[in-house]
């Protein structure tokens, strides 16, 4: 089975608290004084410390950027409809869903999202990374704003309804991190499963164009 693997310096947050609270603490403080009864030979670590505080960070966003490659932009080069998708700017997309993608916001929300038109239709597809594991979401708006995501028929592996900011999650416990590592196989089986159903939907609605409807024809 395949795995997705973090990041050292994110594998040693996970691992130790004491890394972790050390993490915590430089993060989550506006203004990082030096402590008065740190002795002066080990200012260097201080600084070591911030710094190794700040890669965690960095190389968490990257592992967020890492498993959504894994799991949706695998699923969206198979679906058969990727060509009719329009990526939204960063700018557009922060309109719709409220999530920047900058590394700060990463790590504040645990969540990287990626939002397209497609007709007159919106999706988004997300990935969470948690402590204990990986969560995947979507949501899907016709042309007139209205909320079709209850419409998809996803089946276990996704939650049967909307939380309260109107995305619809995976199931608990369906990836969970085992010794740094996610099992990818329940995460790409439930982005394939979604993205089927979005399809399904888009098709029903008439919305591929000349160039499309051969290639969704072809796959049935």
């Amino acid at each position: 089975m395949t795995h997705f693997t973090f990041p050292e310096s994110y594998r040693a947050y996970l691992k130790d608290p004491a890394v972790r609270s050390a993490v915590e603490h430089v993060l989550g403080s506006k203004k990082l004084e030096v402590p008065d009864d740190l002795e002066w030979c080990r200012l260097p670590d201080f600084h070591a410390a911030v710094l190794a505080a700040h890669q965690v960070r960095s190389d968490y966003a990257t592992a967020l950027h890492g498993i959504w490659s894994e799991v949706w932009q695998r699923a969206l080069d198979d679906c058969g409809f990727t060509d009719s998708l329009e990526p939204q700017s960063f700018n557009e997309q922060l309109k719709n869903s409220g999530y920047p993608c900058d590394t700060y916001s990463l790590w504040k929300y645990s969540f990287l999202e990626r939002v397209y038109d497609i007709g007159d239709h919106v999706i988004g597809l997300g990935v969470c990374i948690e402590l204990e594991q990986a969560v995947l979401t979507i949501w899907m708006l016709d042309r007139d704003r209205e909320d079709l995501t209850t419409s998809l028929a996803l089946g276990r592996d996704w939650g049967s309804e909307l939380d309260d900011e109107g995305y619809l999650c995976s199931s608990e416990k369906l990836a969970p991190i085992s010794d740094c590592h996610i099992a990818l196989a329940p995460l790409n089986r439930s982005a394939d499963r979604a993205l089927q159903e979005i399809g399904r939907i888009l098709q029903g609605k008439f919305l591929f164009g000349t160039r499309m409807s051969t290639r969704w024809v072809g796959n049935g």
